[in-house]
């Protein structure tokens, strides 16, 4: 977006591009909260044609990766499905405020995995305790951690739980 202020004449179009990518992280407001303004802006200047080309880039190139492609990336790589992440990071803003935004998806995440732990934990003390012998074992259900296992099963890691060792 800097290259394409820079490219269109609006001043400060570093400080531009950079408004631009922190806006980019709020889910309502994204990149339009710069796009808008910087369109008008072009538009009140007499320089209207150029308005149209930042206001046909934002919608045909910069809407899509914002808000399409940044959710899909993010959510693989966090093992998030996209519904998930978007209120993450609206539950983060309204609890922590603009830092809420990177806060909401890892407090998502952390705890996911506790409560997988836990649910882990319940299920193999369950096991060691029940007293119906004859039936037959249930398997854990999926893991949200299960590829993180993996991972560490195969460098040999060991966890500590209670002051017991589990191999991986």
């Amino acid at each position: 977006m800097g290259v394409a202020f820079c490219l269109l004449g609006l001043p400060s179009p570093v400080l531009w591009g950079l408004t631009t990518v922190f806006l980019s992280v709020i889910p309502v407001v994204g990149t339009a909260g710069v796009l808008v303004p910087a369109a008008i802006i072009l538009w009140t200047g007499g320089h209207w044609a150029k308005a149209l080309i930042l206001t046909a880039l934002g919608v045909a190139i910069i809407h899509p990766v914002d808000n399409v492609l940044r959710l899909c990336f993010v959510g693989q790589r966090a093992r998030l499905s996209a519904i998930y992440l978007f209120f993450a990071i609206l539950g983060g803003v309204q609890a922590f405020g603009l830092i809420g935004l990177l806060v909401g998806p890892v407090v998502l995440s952390i705890a996911l995995v506790l409560f997988d732990i836990l649910k882990e934990e319940l299920y193999g003390w369950k096991a060691r305790w029940s007293t119906e012998s004859t039936a037959p074992a249930r398997e854990n259900p999926p893991s949200v951690a299960a590829p993180v296992k993996a991972q560490y099963a195969a460098a040999g890691a060991t966890r500590h739980v209670s002051g017991v060792s589990q191999r991986f």
